[in-house]
């Protein structure tokens, strides 16, 4: 392990801890500024702690550049919805400070989705297998939309739909226009990385695959005790299954 790496190492240990802890206090609290922050401050140190692991798995140069652009996407994407309804459906905010949740998120469930799936799928110069990571990811990306949604749209009402919701509140378009859009970030992304992994990445498959999915379970699992308890089972039932049938099918690669 570099010298660098042994220093991130700490970063992706305190954020893992400190996006727990926070996980656990949002559902504590009640809606308000001191929720926001709490939230805020768990997605905050979940992507210091993805870009710690992405250093790790890629160098410095290619985890900033991917993850910067992800960052854009989420915020363009979110924009893009609040002003014209396309592609999720149109919503605005009761709450504008939430409006900084969305590139973390993307950041947080879109980076650590593809790091997942490229573990799983690593021969990215392979065209199947690069179309296999694109689509596992974008399917992780929407199990962890829909657990994060009746939270922040229903339990904690900081996002409202003005569009007819089928689930949730959520636009029947909602789940195509959420897979789509992170099917094509995914796309982008994983053109971005090298197809021949460099010989210090390789064998950090298995290891980058543990990370995405703890960071992934960090994330949604705060989201699923919520849901459940307010009675969105759906989400609940996917993150479950998803997450934890790919974590079987991982460990017996």
């Amino acid at each position: 392990m570099s010298k660098s790496s042994r220093l991130l190492r700490p970063v992706w240990v305190l954020g893992l801890t400190a996006s727990a802890l926070l996980g656990i206090a949002v559902n504590l609290l009640e809606p308000g500024s001191v929720q926001l922050l709490a939230i805020g401050l768990a997605l905050l140190w979940l992507a210091a702690a993805t870009f710690g692991v992405a250093y790790e798995r890629w160098g410095s140069r290619t985890a900033l550049k991917v993850l910067l652009l992800i960052a854009a996407m989420g915020a363009a994407a979110d924009t893009l919805g609040s002003v014209l309804g396309f592609p999720f459906g149109r919503f605005d905010y009761a709450a504008p400070a939430a409006r900084v949740f969305a590139p973390l998120i993307w950041i947080v469930v879109g980076w650590n989705s593809i790091e997942m799936a490229s573990a799983l799928f690593p021969k990215l110069s392979d065209p199947l297998e690069r179309l296999l990571v694109v689509n596992v990811a974008a399917l992780l990306s929407l199990t962890g939309a829909l657990a994060w949604e009746p939270v922040i749209s229903q339990i904690h009402p900081y996002r409202l739909w003005l569009d007819p919701g089928v689930y949730a509140a959520l636009p029947g378009f909602f789940l195509f226009g959420w897979f789509m859009m992170n099917f094509l970030a995914a796309a982008l992304l994983i053109s971005r990385l090298p197809a021949d992994k460099p010989q210090a990445h390789k064998g950090r498959d298995k290891e980058a695959f543990s990370n995405a999915l703890t960071m992934l379970a960090l994330f949604q699992m705060p989201l699923a005790i919520a849901d459940f308890r307010a009675g969105f089972y759906v989400p609940v039932f996917l993150s479950i299954n998803l997450l934890g049938g790919l974590a079987i099918y991982g460990a017996r690669r």
